[in-house]
């Protein structure tokens, strides 16, 4: 089953062009390589992909309801709340249809769906998630304010909110970052195991190896699949 393709995105920046015409499509449970050179293009496609940025033209078709997690290079947190809070922002659809069903605020089929999703998220179990998140992360304790932390904690938040709901679509840049061997491989542990599909930017060579089942190349603006690992792309190369 598909979940999202991009068709004929282009976008530059001046007289840079960064994609140009790139179509690609991502199946359920995929885990997807991006790779290029650096300044190719591929943050700027997954901000693209995650609704945060917007191509010059061509488009992007997602299945309907489809939930994206998204990690970018450059985040934000809210410095004024809790680790918890930030973490549990990543899953706010949970949070709050799990409050309006509690509250019951709806008709009986409304309510209906609204347990028909928390169900199919795991939404009973999100702070028993949040905490294992926290503790394999190794993010500071879930009480702790946001504001006063290092930029390596900070992006271990990050990471967790990505990861807290759950989503159908992981798009993941640079992951790796600021995490010790232990998170890393827990990681890794963690993504080979998902259930959704997973498209993700990284300059660890042996995270890209072990993790992806296809690598999509940018290479010249294009968008290049390759089956396999990072192992049989560079073979095909």
């Amino acid at each position: 089953m598909t979940l999202l393709s991009a068709n004929e995105l282009r976008l530059a920046y001046g007289h840079q062009t960064l994609l140009d015409g790139v179509t690609l499509a991502v199946a359920a449970g995929e885990k997807v390589g991006l790779v290029g050179r650096n300044g190719c293009g591929k943050t700027s496609l997954l901000k693209i992909i995650a609704g945060e940025n917007h191509a010059d033209t061509g488009g992007i078709s997602a299945r309907r309801e489809l939930r994206i997690g998204y990690l970018p290079q450059e985040f934000e947190l809210d410095p004024t709340v809790s680790v918890y809070d930030n973490i549990a922002a990543g899953a706010s659809d949970i949070v709050e249809a799990i409050r309006k069903y509690e509250y019951g605020e709806g008709s009986e089929a409304e309510l209906g769906s609204l347990l028909t999703f928390i169900d199919h998220t795991d939404g009973w179990n999100l702070d028993s998630r949040i905490q294992a998140l926290s503790n394999a992360l190794g993010t500071p304790p879930l009480e702790t304010e946001t504001g006063p932390l290092s930029g390596g904690e900070k992006r271990r938040v990050a990471l967790c909110r990505a990861l807290a709901s759950q989503p159908d679509l992981l798009l993941l840049d640079e992951p790796t970052n600021h995490l010790d061997s232990e998170s890393i491989r827990w990681l890794e542990d963690f993504l080979k195991t998902y259930g959704g599909a997973v498209i993700f930017v990284t300059h660890d060579r042996y995270f890209l190896n072990v993790i992806a089942t296809r690598i999509i190349e940018i290479s010249d603006g294009k968008a290049y699949s390759h089956p396999g690992n990072y192992t049989a792309f560079l073979e095909s190369k």
